[in-house]
């Protein structure tokens, strides 16, 4: 891409530590921004726009250099009840150093929102806000959601054909956004019709674009990819892998085909979800059985801290809940301090059905950038804890729950030549529901108290009763 990050001056030691940032406590007071954005920012001043809310998303003091901040605005325009969104990065500097921030930042690559910002400059509270879809950290990120400008890039780079046969041209193309975490990562998902040099009709492809903020090097990700898809995995129709079409060093993005198929909501017993089931249990013993250059590393010691720290989170619930957390910690603990087996297997980091495209040309697997080396429980836990919520949210019943843990349990051990430990399963379990399901349902939906509740006591039932439940 070419993008230049900020380089202002850089400050002296005195003048870091000067700087504390009082002007914080407004910055987080979500009505007083409300008030700040409504009467400042462009669109919204003109009463183009109502600010009917702000949501502060993230809030990060780096002292004596920046505060990073993500806000979630939902606005009406005149005449309209529906309610609109929009996210604002936004970023606090020293006031010696803003304005120079402020003047690399705004000759980036950026492109005006349908409402609010590009970029702007709240002078008083030194703070510089981007308007969606532009991003302090994914510089690419203006581009790549206008398809003209990403296939005039593609072009320049000669990189054009990657996508499609020489000599075509694009009839019609669209883009949606399929995830956005500010200033961390975001997918897309291109849509195209393009015809063929001199064919009558035209053709269909979905193609995803992934962005990373700096610290996650998208070309580890992409390698990934790469060696998954000429691997017997995919060879052998064990697992459909995204198709890896262009990578971009310098933005840190990477284009990859999208696979046909369908998401299947586990919300009914049916001969397919048995059979995805299976399907499930096969692929993952395969992929944990495959060679691939991982050299990120997540040990159990890691994934238990991840969890006791969670647990912290879940500390606001009643006293009966916290004697079931503190139990719940306690048999974690003892379970995964010692691991039955050092053995680091390649691990999806997010294995379950929501990952899984089901298809009569077999599964298709997706998302891979937490794919890691861990324990092969890991994984495994991943996907029961994930069925073991589905039964929390109502969608299953227990009795049928059981029988697809048990199901994939059974035909995961008969394809690796490692034993699996039920009791330490059953702590991997635990982890997954009250460490990563519970406490995001906590923190998105505060008044789901019950769901959380569920949760927690499927955990600890879980560990106390994990022959009947997994086995």
């Amino acid at each position: 891409m070419g993008q230049r990050r900020a380089t202002p001056k850089k400050q002296t030691g005195k003048q870091v530590m000067a700087h504390s940032f009082p002007q914080m406590a407004y910055c987080t007071d979500t009505e007083h921004m409300r008030r700040v954005f409504q009467s400042q920012l462009p669109d919204f001043k003109e009463g183009h726009a109502q600010l009917e809310r702000v949501v502060l998303l993230r809030s990060i003091v780096r002292p004596g250099k920046r505060c990073d901040l993500v806000y979630g605005l939902g606005y009406r325009l005149p005449g309209s009840t529906e309610l609109n969104k929009l996210y604002l990065s936004a970023r606090i500097y020293p006031p010696e150093v803003c304005g120079s921030y402020f003047n690399e930042y705004k000759n980036q690559t950026l492109v005006k929102p349908a409402v609010g910002p590009d970029i702007f400059w709240l002078k008083d509270l030194e703070m510089i806000v981007w308007g969606f879809p532009n991003d302090p950290e994914l510089v690419a990120l203006p581009m790549l959601v206008e398809p003209s400008r990403l296939f005039e890039y593609l072009k320049e780079q000669e990189a054009a054909d990657a996508l499609m046969p020489s000599g075509s041209s694009i009839q019609k193309a669209t883009c949606r956004v399929v995830k956005y975490v500010p200033q961390n990562r975001c997918t897309l998902r291109h849509q195209l019709l393009f015809t063929r040099e001199g064919a009558a009709e035209g053709e269909t492809l979905v193609v995803f674009a992934k962005m990373f903020q700096r610290k996650i090097c998208a070309k580890s990700t992409f390698t990934v990819i790469q060696n998954l898809y000429h691997s017997p995995l995919q060879q052998d129709k064990i697992w459909r892998i995204p198709r890896p079409l262009y990578l971009d060093e310098t933005g840190n993005w990477f284009l990859v085909e999208g696979l046909p198929g369908e998401h299947m909501e586990p919300r009914r017993m049916n001969p397919e979800l048995i059979t995805l089931v299976r399907q499930c249990a096969l692929g993952l013993a395969c992929l944990q059985q495959t060679t691939l250059p991982l050299s990120e590393v997540r040990l159990p010691a890691a994934e238990l801290a991840g969890f006791q720290k969670s647990l912290r989170g879940l500390q606001q619930l009643n006293g009966n809940l916290k004697d079931l957390l503190t139990f719940i910690q306690e048999e974690v603990t003892d379970s995964c301090s010692a691991p039955s087996s050092n053995l680091l297997v390649p691990n999806h980091g997010a294995f379950r059905l929501t990952q899984v495209l089901a298809h009569p040309a077999g599964p298709g697997l997706v998302d891979f950038d937490g794919l890691t080396l861990a324990h092969p429980l890991s994984d495994v836990a991943s996907f029961m804890a994930h069925l073991l919520y589905v039964q929390a949210k109502g969608w299953l019943q227990a009795e049928e729950v059981h029988h697809l843990n048990r199901l994939f349990l059974e035909s995961y051990c008969r394809q690796v030549p490692w034993e699996v430990n039920l009791n330490q399963l059953a702590a991997f379990v635990a982890m997954q529901l009250a460490g990563k399901h519970a406490k995001k349902i906590l923190k998105q939906s505060k008044d789901d108290p019950l769901l959380c509740e569920r949760l927690i006591r499927c955990a600890s039932d879980v560990l106390t009763r994990p022959e009947e439940l997994l086995a």
